[in-house]
């Protein structure tokens, strides 16, 4: 495990969203500025890894260290293809998919090898596009005991996250839960 970096603080938030109701809709727009150096992970079950490729590559991409993309759910390209349409738009790229989104443990040995791969001191962010297809997958007890872990290793690794819900898709009690995993 590599070392606590006391110069930066994990930040991690649930981001809320509404329902995503057409392909215009906005989803994610990557911060309007990147410390030098930033590694990116995307746990992915929405989007193609080429249409999060394309959304960084709207931001200062020469301040990224890397996209390492995390896909699960339907079928993409290999690795090596998306990869290269990452390198093609100028983004250091790594991939690596997952069939089922409801495997929790191989989503969270991603995230491990993410964490322990990236240097310390380099500015770290994890987006989870998102919590509400996981709860399709996985039981409300499953999600939070995944989120609690993955609180945990950011900690550790000084990892800042983005874990998205969209509110409208589950009963109250489980937005409640899943809001105080995180602490405001």
């Amino acid at each position: 495990m590599a070392p606590h970096n006391a110069d930066r603080d994990s930040d991690v938030r649930i981001v809320e969203r509404p329902v995503i109701t057409s392909a215009t809709d906005p989803v994610f727009s990557p911060p309007s500025s990147l410390e030098p150096d930033t590694h990116v992970l995307h746990l992915d079950c929405v989007f193609s890894p080429q249409a999060r490729l394309q959304h960084w590559s709207e931001t200062d991409v020469d301040r990224l260290a890397e996209v390492a993309i995390v896909h699960t759910g339907y079928a993409v390209d290999d690795a090596t293809a998306v990869e290269a349409a990452g390198e093609s738009l100028g983004i250091p790229t790594r991939f690596t998919y997952v069939g089922n989104p409801g495997d929790l443990s191989q989503i969270g040995l991603e995230l491990v090898k993410f964490c322990d791969r990236t240097p310390t001191d380099d500015p770290t962010i994890v987006y989870v596009d998102s919590v509400s297809l996981l709860l399709q997958y996985s039981s409300v007890d499953a999600v939070v005991s995944f989120l609690e872990r993955c609180l945990e290793l950011f900690e550790q690794h000084d990892v800042s996250a983005r874990l998205f819900l969209t509110p409208a898709v589950h009963d109250p009690e489980t937005v409640e839960r899943l809001r105080s995993v995180v602490p405001e």
